[in-house]
């Protein structure tokens, strides 16, 4: 692997005063820069792609997180037993009323 920090203007000249022309020293250069990137560099469209992954994993986990805390949707509950409660209180309020009368 190449150094990222490559010097062309300092490589042309080392070729040139080898002996070869200005012209073959600049393309030799040329193509030493071309080829010259790191593989282990991420392009723009890799970090793009896995911005994009980690954006959808991040919103997986908030409807997994969400769905867990909210639970299930219920019905509400009917409350039956109010009626039969509010009857028994009423006929014991009768009946403290006609023994203390």
């Amino acid at each position: 692997m190449i150094a990222t920090g490559f010097d062309a203007l300092a490589a042309a000249r080392d070729i040139k005063a080898t002996g070869l022309e200005r012209a073959q020293a600049e393309a030799i250069v040329g193509a030493v820069r071309q080829t010259a990137v790191p593989l282990d560099m991420a392009t723009k469209a890799d970090l793009e792609t896995g911005l994009s992954n980690l954006r959808a994993d991040l919103y997986r986990a908030l409807w997994i997180q969400t769905g867990a805390i909210a639970g299930p949707r219920r019905r509400p509950m009917s409350r039956p037993a109010a009626a039969p409660q509010r009857r028994r209180r009423r006929q014991a309020l009768r009946t403290r009323k006609r023994k203390s009368a």
